[in-house]
């Protein structure tokens, strides 16, 4: 039987132990005895934090390619819409499929991706996750286009994304730091009990610079 978001929150609310979501988040109020508890990353901020960083390389056009189902996929374009909006730039490029090397038709997926690119004129593409970003990178220099002078690139996630050619720059979300957090928020929960106020915490990824999305020509 597959349970909907609402008999879960019910079942997590009913639970006789302190209950922490990782990497989730509930609505912001909960039909809990005590409102739900969680810790992520902000992905949202992540996305921003790409967008700005081509922007000021000089892109006025990029695009945004999301992992076809991924939860976090919905936060990356809330992030998306904000940036392009905050900076005057378009924001209609947006995609969700999934173009990893083990997705059946990616090639396929990928060429009409880039070709939509060449119609709009993107110069920069942001990739979520790493798996995609590094197929359309080899798609795109078996193809002959030059990263990051012809397109420029960034992978979210940034857990492979050194092992491209070129290494990528990527957005990494705090994914060990989010752990730690819960595990400190869950302590603390043991020892005060219902002393402590019910926390919520956004924990900021990082931009890590590497080849893939500054002209060599204005690298420092």
């Amino acid at each position: 039987m597959i349970i909907g978001a609402d008999e879960m929150i019910d079942w997590i609310g009913a639970l006789p132990v302190p209950t922490i979501l990782v990497e989730r988040q509930s609505a912001p109020w909960t039909p809990t005895p005590r409102q739900l508890e969680w810790v992520r990353s902000d992905h949202a901020l992540g996305l921003e934090i790409a967008v700005r960083h081509l922007h000021e390389h000089g892109h006025r056009r990029i695009g945004l390619v999301l992992s076809k189902g991924s939860p976090t996929s919905a936060h990356l374009a809330q992030g998306w819409l904000k940036a392009c909006a905050e900076l005057d730039l378009p924001s209609g490029f947006m995609v969700r499929e999934g173009v990893a090397l083990d997705v059946p038709g990616h090639r396929q997926i990928i060429e009409g991706i880039l070709n939509r690119c060449r119609r709009s004129r993107i110069t920069a593409l942001i990739v979520h996750s790493d798996p995609d970003a590094m197929s359309v990178a080899q798609y795109l220099t078996e193809r002959g286009v030059a990263i990051p002078d012809d397109m420029a690139l960034v992978s979210y996630d940034d857990e492979v994304a050194h092992l491209a050619e070129p290494a990528m720059t990527a957005v990494r979300p705090p994914k060990a730091r989010v752990g730690r957090v819960a595990v400190e928020m869950m302590v603390s929960r043991l020892m005060e009990g219902r002393r402590r106020p019910a926390q919520r915490v956004l924990i900021l990824p990082e931009l890590v610079l590497r080849d893939s999305s500054v002209k060599r020509a204005s690298a420092v």
